[in-house]
């Protein structure tokens, strides 16, 4: 595009006068320090722009990136008040921190990660519904009952708000957050006879067999088994303050 073409310009130029035309300013901004800070503008389709496909076109501190989070909470506004057929068309720039960025999320750094991004992406998603349906182009929206629920996304109700979630990666999350918050706080069970490293680990190895009767390779097996307890009597004192698995010096 030229260079000093305006952001519009640059749309038509690049999308086509049919994108272009139906197109509405939209900004949001916040500047709370306790909450986020940020400042966005851009422009999204109306009511007319009819797609089979989301065209995002993300630019954060002036950087091509991509953020699944905001697109998704797009996508849900748009899927509950435009046809079911059309997808939206969105150009966005925010600027925010650059210490508020983290751009290891994916080994090309494409996708982004922000600081307080639910709290960012909920302001932008509010704006966007807000400026949907106070343009001219609202008059003929059509509001319509929206079955997205299915094997992956479940719908929550908390207070009066309705939530789209992804119950994989919320189980995911789940399990995480558990693990964190037992940390080193696991209960113990005690045996009444201490159960032998070597054993176990060879019940391990023997697991692996076609043929557990099978004594191929048993050798071997008691080699591995006998290296990996002196391993784990080495890291005794780790194990029994992380996990609160308990190793003597005779590796039970």
């Amino acid at each position: 595009s030229v260079a000093t073409s305006s952001r519009l310009d640059s749309i038509r130029s690049v999308y086509g006068v049919s994108v272009s035309r139906n197109l509405i300013k939209i900004e949001a901004s916040d500047s709370d320090p306790s909450s986020s800070v940020f400042d966005m503008n851009g422009f999204i389709s109306n009511s007319n722009y009819i797609a089979k496909k989301t065209t995002m076109v993300l630019f954060i501190n002036d950087r091509l990136v991509e953020c699944s989070a905001l697109k998704r909470a797009l996508e849900i506004v748009y899927a509950a008040t435009l046809p079911k057929a059309s997808k939206p068309f969105v150009y966005m720039s925010i600027v925010l921190p650059p210490e508020h960025i983290d751009v290891n999320v994916h080994p090309t750094k494409r996708e982004v990660s922000l600081l307080n991004q639910e709290i960012i992406v909920d302001k932008i998603q509010m704006a966007v519904e807000s400026k949907l349906r106070s343009s001219d182009e609202a008059k003929i929206f059509h509001e319509q009952v929206i079955f997205m629920a299915d094997d992956i996304f479940a719908l929550l109700q908390h207070s009066t708000h309705l939530y789209l979630a992804n119950v994989v990666n919320l189980s995911k999350e789940l399990m995480h957050q558990q693990v964190l918050r037992r940390f080193a706080h696991f209960n113990a069970i005690q045996l009444s006879d201490p159960a032998p490293l070597p054993e176990l680990i060879m019940l391990a190895l023997k697991e692996e067999d076609l043929d557990p009767e099978s004594n191929e390779n048993d050798g071997l097996k008691a080699k591995i088994a006998e290296m990996n307890t002196e391993l784990l009597k080495e890291k005794a004192e780790m194990l029994e303050e992380y996990f609160c698995i308990y190793i003597d010096s005779y590796g039970n």
